[in-house]
């Protein structure tokens, strides 16, 4: 059985860091890939005693990965390394193919600020266990996934086992391992990323007793983000030269990963509420009905449109960017609308949709949209509405009425609508997410 001189595998499913996998998941047939290439230097020696001969003085190479969300919690993943030069002595081939590797995720819970999901990664012997591409037998790396978010600051955590018979390539006799990385990602502009990489290894026997067995490499690179396109740069070292770690790395990597629009986009797209509705006609009696609410804070009016089932505002309600306040400029149309409740009774219970745009994670997005929905709420009950007509719940990014691919006009998705139950058929579907 053979041993692995690449070692540095990049994260196969949807919006990892460099190595290290996320708890969350892609989405119910949300689709990735990617592709990476990968320059090492001296990543693999020969020691006798005090003396260390390269194994591999150059290793270039490449991995694929393509990866499918499977419903809310779960995604499955496919990734095929291959080296596409070697230079070494002894070497079979100066190319060769490695393991096909099948990974599937699970999450297993999540909250606005914290995660935890469970990989299971399947490697198949598929390459050449001559040229230190392929370990030549099946094996199974389990891992815990542990994630912490916090505005444009996250951090994420993966311990696991890799477990498989035992390998020998020169003195290097290596068996079941312990296996971990530690990640940091920064993200000063909503475009660009910073991230961080700590790996390695140990004989899971002996862990940490021998350095040539507990190899452990640091990389760093800039994650440049192009709507659904994610461009990666960076470099690396080893910082425990155990096998696998170089001296040296450098990397560039391109990932596709679909982004968070509805299915139902253009269903909902002619069934949503228009930003600025229209006047309705006066004599038409399936026209919807308008409620001028006079306010003493605004210039002349707040206008608001009630449908069959909606209550609109003509000055529609919007957030900042990973905001939840609603900012002083719609105090009035808050006023408006508590006045107009408090006048409505008959309107009975008023179900308050909140919605992100497609930045950011899934989960961070449905906790944001329902914490907008219940900030408006909060101030509806200030402005005395009684609470228990009012219901709250977050959709994320799963109902835009702008395309998420345009950034100068997906500012209208992070906004909250309004239903009424004067039909006596109003439920809150869900204040999660899906």
């Amino acid at each position: 059985m053979g041993i692995v001189a690449e070692r540095f595998h990049p994260a196969a499913t949807s919006g990892g860091y460099l190595v290290s996998e996320r708890p969350e998941t892609a989405g119910p047939w949300r689709w990735g890939g990617g592709l990476l290439a990968s320059y090492a230097h001296s990543p693999l020696h020969l020691v006798v005693g005090p003396f260390s001969q390269p194994l591999l003085h150059h290793l270039v190479s490449a991995e694929a990965m393509a990866s499918l969300g499977l419903g809310r919690f779960a995604e499955v993943g496919l990734s095929l390394p291959v080296s596409l030069y070697q230079d070494g002595p002894n070497l079979a081939a100066p190319m060769a193919v490695g393991d096909v590797k099948l990974h599937c995720k699970g999450r297993l819970w999540t909250s606005m600020h914290l995660g935890l999901g469970l990989l299971g990664t399947l490697g198949l012997p598929s390459g050449d266990t001559a040229s230190y591409a392929s370990t030549g037998q099946v094996s199974f790396a389990p891992r815990f996934l542990l994630e912490g978010r916090w505005r444009w600051l996250r951090a994420g955590l993966n311990v696991g086992v890799l477990l498989r018979q035992p390998g020998q390539a020169g003195d290097r006799t290596v068996s079941h391992e312990l296996i971990w990385s530690a990640s940091i990602g920064l993200r000063p502009h909503h475009r660009v990323e910073v991230l961080g990489d700590l790996f390695g290894s140990t004989e899971l026997a002996a862990p940490w007793q021998d350095r040539g067995r507990s190899p452990t490499e640091a990389v760093a690179g800039v994650a440049l983000h192009l709507g659904p396109f994610v461009l990666q740069v960076g470099g690396g070292t080893g910082i425990v030269n155990g096998y696998g770690a170089p001296a040296g790395r450098a990397f560039v990597s391109l990932r596709y990963q679909q982004l968070a629009l509805s299915r139902l986009q253009p269903q909902l797209a002619s069934a949503a509420p228009p930003l600025r509705p229209p006047a309705p006609p006066p004599v038409e009696v399936a026209a919807p009905e308008v409620a001028v609410t006079p306010t003493t804070t605004y210039e002349a009016s707040v206008d608001i449109v009630i449908t069959p089932s909606e209550v609109i505002p003509r000055k529609p309600i919007f957030f900042e960017l990973n905001r939840a306040r609603v900012r002083s400029e719609f105090y009035p149309v808050l006023d408006a609308l508590a006045k107009l409740l408090q006048q409505r009774p008959e309107l009975g219970k008023i179900r308050i949709e909140g919605h992100t745009d497609a930045t950011g994670t899934p989960a961070f997005n449905h906790q944001l949209s329902l914490r907008r929905a219940e900030s408006v709420r909060r101030a509806l009950m200030a402005r005395g509405v009684a609470p228990e007509r009012l219901i709250v719940v977050g959709y994320g990014p799963d109902r835009p009425v702008v395309s998420n691919h345009l950034p100068a006009r997906r500012w209208r998705n992070r906004r909250v609508v309004f239903y009424h139950d004067a039909g006596g058929k109003l439920t809150a579907t869900r204040s999660g997410p899906m």
